[in-house]
C-alpha cells in the first residue's frame, strides 16, 4: 500500500508541475537581454576638454607675476602665483565653443576675474584676457603648456 502511495505522490507532484508550466503560458521562453546603451560620442570639443584635465599652464601675467592653472577633472583649477598656491573650490574652468573660461576669486575688491582664451586640443599656449567682475581691472597672460 505504501509503494501505491508513493506512485501517486510521485504522480501528483509531477500532474502539478505540468498544470503550473501551463499556467504559465506553455514552457519558458528565453528572454533576451537589454541592449546596453550606446556609450556617448567622443566629439572634438569634449577630446579637446579631456585634453586639458591634469594639465598645467605657465606664464608671466601683464601685471608681471608668474602664473600657472592646472586644470582639475572636477572642473576646478588649481592656481599658482608668485609661488603661492590656491586651491579654492570656487576657482573653475569650462570650455564651450572653442573658448576655455577660467574663474578665479581675487578678494573682496576685485571679486572674481574671468579669462577667456581660444583654445583647441593641439594648443601649445594659451592667450588669456582676463577682467575682473567688481573693479574691472584687466590683466593678461599667456601660458605655455608645462
Amino acid at each position: 500500500m505504501r509503494e501505491r502511495r508513493r506512485a501517486t505522490t510521485v504522480a501528483g507532484v509531477g500532474m502539478l508541475a505540468v498544470l503550473l508550466v501551463g499556467c504559465m503560458g506553455g514552457s519558458p521562453q528565453p528572454t533576451s537581454s537589454p541592449e546596453p546603451p550606446s556609450p556617448t560620442p567622443i566629439t572634438e570639443e569634449l577630446r579637446a576638454e579631456q585634453s586639458l584635465v591634469e594639465s598645467t599652464w605657465t606664464g608671466i601675467d601683464s601685471a608681471g607675476d608668474t602664473t600657472s592653472f592646472t586644470f582639475e577633472a572636477d572642473h576646478t583649477v588649481t592656481v599658482n602665483y608668485n609661488g603661492r598656491q590656491w586651491d579654492d573650490a570656487s576657482d573653475t574652468w569650462s570650455l564651450s565653443d572653442g573658448v576655455l573660461t577660467v574663474t578665479v576669486h581675487i578678494d573682496e575688491t576685485h571679486g572674481d576675474i574671468v579669462y577667456r582664451a581660444p583654445y583647441d586640443e593641439g594648443a601649445a599656449s594659451l592667450a588669456f584676457d582676463g577682467t575682473a567682475s567688481m573693479s574691472g581691472r584687466t590683466l593678461n597672460v599667456t601660458l605655455e603648456r608645462r
